[in-house]
């Protein structure tokens, strides 16, 4: 009979623990189902890949902010509060715009979602209701009922926005303004080739000569330079030669000087990085004299400067 009793006891106790099993196994996680996106899962820094506006009415009709050197970039918080810069080339608006701004998500469902910018600037940064997907790093958002001055008649017409945005680990991906410029900096090298003999090269700053610069936030600087006579034949101090900086695209920038001292302060256009406190320039159709009787002729300019203090 006890035998009996503890069989009896044991099998109550089995069919407890595997009713709770499979309680347990309804809803959750644990159904294998995909979680919820929330708020918090947009947490980061973002930087655009795409950014494209497209005529409803015809699809030839279209464009690409990021191809045509644009930017848009913007740090999320977990409450889906956000900080971000946009950068509108000249050919695009007419004038390079540089946009910083504010704004937030707000979840409609998990297949749709409202951005709020603060401010607005219309056509670029307006509220919108779009559908997106969220893959990891991976955010893309479509609306399909939006406007876009195509033909810059001052009307809008119907469009459709998509976007492709990556998620960015260690920082904001850079959105250069020229108030990132700001500071005094030093050439640590200055040098000229030769396009039609690569072989003539010449490297300023290694022969002697100095090269500075301090920038304001609007881009306006003052430049001082200092080239030995081992150069040039005499020595040359050129001081508080005004100048400066534009962002034509995020890949490629114009260096003005008023009034251009040939060769050493021509204007410079062309590719440029910024890291940090440090500037490379590059300019593929500078003149240079190499000092053989013959003149300015074609060459590379190929500058980097640091920044020594803020």
């Amino acid at each position: 009979m006890e035998l009996l009793k503890w069989r009896g006891a044991l099998c109550f106790v089995l069919m407890i623990l595997l009713a709770g099993s499979l309680f347990t196994g309804c809803g959750g996680d644990s159904d294998g189902g995909p979680d919820l996106i929330v708020l918090a899962d947009f947490e980061g820094s973002w930087g655009a890949e795409a950014y494209r506006i497209t005529s409803a009415a015809d699809s030839q009709i279209t464009v690409e902010l990021i191809g045509m050197g644009g930017g848009f970039a913007w740090d999320a918080d977990e409450n889906g509060q956000m900080t971000g810069r946009a950068f509108v080339p000249a050919a695009l608006a007419g004038a390079s715009l540089e946009m910083p701004f504010q704004g937030s998500f707000e979840l409609v469902s998990q297949e749709s979602i409202r951005v709020s910018f603060n401010p607005e600037y219309p056509p670029f940064l307006t509220e919108t209701r779009a559908s997106f997907t969220l893959a990891g790093n991976i955010f893309t958002i479509r609306d399909d009922n939006t406007e876009f001055d195509f033909d810059g008649d001052q009307v809008m017409e119907p469009a459709i926005f998509t976007g492709r945005m990556v998620r960015y680990p260690g920082g904001t991906p850079p959105v250069v303004f020229v108030e990132d410029l700001e500071g005094q900096w030093e050439a640590q090298e200055y040098r000229v080739t030769s396009i039609a003999e690569p072989q003539r090269t010449m490297e300023l700053i290694g022969l002697g000569a100095t090269f500075g610069f301090d920038s304001d936030d609007q881009g306006a600087f003052l430049a001082d330079m200092f080239i030995p006579a081992a150069i040039a034949g005499e020595d040359i101090s050129i001081t508080d030669s005004p100048g400066l900086f534009t962002l034509v695209t995020q890949d490629t920038m114009l260096t003005s000087f008023t009034p251009e001292i040939p060769p050493f302060l021509e204007d410079i256009r062309g590719p440029f990085t910024l890291a940090g406190d440090t500037l490379s320039v590059a300019d593929e159709n500078s003149m240079f004299d190499f000092g053989q009787g013959q003149g300015a002729e074609p060459a590379v300019f190929e500058g980097m400067v640091v920044r020594t203090t803020k």
